[in-house]
C-alpha cells in the first residue's frame, strides 16, 4: 500500500468586532505567528465594521491570509465592497480574500433600521419615511433574514 503525501493544514482564525482593533492586530499578530492561514474578521451589525480592522491588521503582519469572513451585499454596496477588496489587496498582495453572504443578525433588523444604517444615522421617523420614499421610487426593498423581499 502507497503511502499518502503529508496534506498542509490551513487553519484560519475569524474575530468579530468586539476586540478593540489594537486587540484584533494583536490576536492576527499571536494567529500569523502560530502558523494560521488565515485571519478573518466579521463585518456583523452591531460591531465595529471588517474593512477598517482588516486594513490595519494588513499593515502588521506579513504572511497570513486577511478578509472579512463575511460582507453583506444586501447592507453594503457590492462596488463598495469590490473597492474595499482591491484595496485591501493592494495593501496585502496575494494575501486578500472576500468572503460574501447574508451574514448574522439580520433576523432582528427590520427595513428602519436597515435603512437608518445606510443614511449613517437620523431618527426612526426620517428612516421610516426614507424608506417609504426609496421604495416607491424603486431604489430599495426591505429586507428580511433571507435577503431583499
Amino acid at each position: 500500500m502507497m503511502a499518502m503525501p503529508p496534506r498542509e493544514l490551513s487553519l484560519s482564525f475569524g474575530s468579530n468586532g468586539a476586540p478593540t482593533v489594537a486587540e484584533q492586530i494583536g490576536l492576527a499578530r499571536a494567529a500569523e505567528g502560530y502558523g494560521f492561514s488565515h485571519f478573518s474578521a466579521f463585518d456583523d451589525l452591531f460591531f465595529r465594521p471588517a474593512w477598517p480592522t482588516l486594513f490595519s491588521v494588513a499593515q502588521h503582519t506579513t504572511r497570513i491570509g486577511i478578509g472579512p469572513s463575511i460582507v453583506n451585499p444586501y447592507l453594503t454596496h457590492p462596488a463598495l465592497i469590490a473597492e474595499y477588496a482591491a484595496l485591501l489587496e493592494e495593501i496585502a498582495p496575494g494575501r486578500a480574500y472576500l468572503g460574501i453572504g447574508r451574514g448574522a443578525f439580520l433576523e432582528g433588523v427590520d427595513r428602519q433600521l436597515a435603512v437608518r444604517l445606510h443614511l449613517h444615522g437620523g431618527s426612526d421617523d426620517a428612516a421610516a419615511e426614507e424608506c417609504g420614499l426609496a421604495e416607491a421610487s424603486g431604489r430599495c426593498r426591505p429586507i428580511s433574514a433571507d435577503g431583499p423581499g
